[in-house]
C-alpha cells in the first residue's frame, strides 16, 4: 500500500492517476447519460401510454355514444324512442327483428283441358280452331223469307206490311191487316189473296177503284216489283230475295230458298230462283231442279 502511494507521487504516477481520475469522470459521464436517456425514455413511454390510454378512452367513448345515438333513433322510429330518450344513462332496448314479408306470387292461370283425341286423329298434330260466334245459337227473325208490301206513297209512306201465305184485306177499316190512312179507300176496299201458288189483287168493288202498274183491275196475279194504287196510296209487291236481286244475287238467292221453305210451290219465288241460280255459275246445274217444280207448281 506504501508502494502504491508512493508510485503515485511520483511524476509518472501523478499522470497515471489523471488518467484513472479522467476515466472515472469518463464513466461517470456514460453513465449519466445513459441514466438521462433511459429517464428520457421512460418519460415518452409513459407518455405514449397516456395518449395511448386517452385514445382509448376517447374511442370508447364515442363508441358508445354513437350506439347511444344509435339506439335512440331505432327507437323513435319504431315509437319507443321517446321513453328511451327521456331516461338518461337507460339505453333504449332494440327493436325486435322480423322477417320480411315473403313476396306475391300471381296465381298461374287455370289450365284448360285439351278436347279428347279421335281415333282418326291418331299420329297427327293439328290444332282445331273454334268460331265462338259461329257456335252460338243464332237468332231467327221470325219474318226471315216472308212476301210484304211496301208504302211508297201516300200518308203511310214507309211502312211495311208482311203478307201471310192467306187472304188479307186493305182499306180504312180498324179490323184490315193493312190499314192505310187513305181517304179516297172504302172500308174494305181490296183483297190480296194466295190461291193457285201465287199472289193476286182483288178488288172489293170500291167506289175509286184498285189500280195494277197503272191499269184498272178486279182481279189481277202479282209478280215481284208490281204496285199497287188505292188513291193516293201505292204499295210495293216485294220480298226480301227480290230486294236483294241486282244488289246482292248471292244473298238474293238465300232469301228465295228462305221464302220457299215458307212455302216450297210460290211460283213466284220459284221463277226468280230460277233465273238467279241459272246466272251463278258455281250453282248453275241447281237450276233445273228449280224449273221442274215451278212446272209441278204452275200444273196444280
Amino acid at each position: 500500500m506504501d508502494f502504491v502511494t508512493s508510485f503515485l507521487a511520483t511524476p509518472s504516477g501523478a499522470g497515471l492517476t489523471a488518467l484513472v481520475t479522467l476515466s472515472a469522470a469518463v464513466l461517470a459521464v456514460v453513465a449519466a447519460i445513459s441514466s438521462f436517456g433511459a429517464a428520457r425514455a421512460a418519460r415518452a413511454a409513459a407518455r405514449d401510454a397516456r395518449i395511448a390510454v386517452d385514445l382509448l378512452s376517447s374511442s370508447r367513448t364515442e363508441e358508445e355514444r354513437l350506439i347511444s345515438q344509435l339506439r335512440l333513433e331505432v327507437g323513435r322510429l319504431s315509437g319507443s324512442g321517446g321513453a328511451a330518450a327521456k331516461a338518461p344513462g337507460v339505453a333504449a332496448a332494440p327493436p325486435a327483428l322480423t322477417a320480411p314479408p315473403a313476396p306475391s306470387v300471381a296465381e298461374p292461370p287455370p289450365v284448360r283441358p285439351a278436347p279428347p283425341k279421335r281415333d282418326s286423329d291418331a299420329g297427327t298434330d293439328e290444332t282445331v280452331m273454334f268460331n265462338k260466334a259461329a257456335m252460338a245459337p243464332q237468332p231467327r227473325d221470325e219474318f226471315h223469307g216472308m212476301v210484304l208490301v211496301r208504302v211508297t206513297a201516300g200518308p203511310d209512306a214507309g211502312r211495311e206490311f208482311k203478307l201471310p201465305f192467306e187472304t188479307v184485306t186493305v182499306g180504312r177499316a180498324a179490323n184490315n191487316r193493312i190499314l192505310i190512312n187513305e181517304d179516297m179507300a172504302s172500308r174494305c176496299h181490296a183483297e190480296l189473296r194466295y190461291e193457285g201458288n201465287r199472289f193476286a189483287i182483288k178488288d172489293n168493288g170500291s167506289t175509286n177503284g184498285t189500280l195494277r202498274n197503272g191499269n184498272p183491275v178486279s182481279q189481277q196475279p202479282l209478280e215481284f216489283g208490281d204496285v199497287i194504287a188505292i188513291g193516293k196510296t201505292e204499295l210495293l209487291f216485294t220480298c226480301e230475295g227480290h230486294d236483294l236481286g241486282t244488289s246482292d244475287p248471292a244473298k238474293a238467292i238465300a232469301a228465295y230458298e228462305r221464302t220457299l221453305e215458307r212455302q216450297p210451290d210460290f211460283i213466284s219465288a220459284l221463277q226468280n230462283l230460277a233465273f238467279l241460280l241459272e246466272r251463278d255459275v258455281a250453282r248453275r246445274r241447281d237450276a233445273a231442279a228449280v224449273w221442274d217444280r215451278l212446272k209441278k207448281a204452275e200444273r196444280r
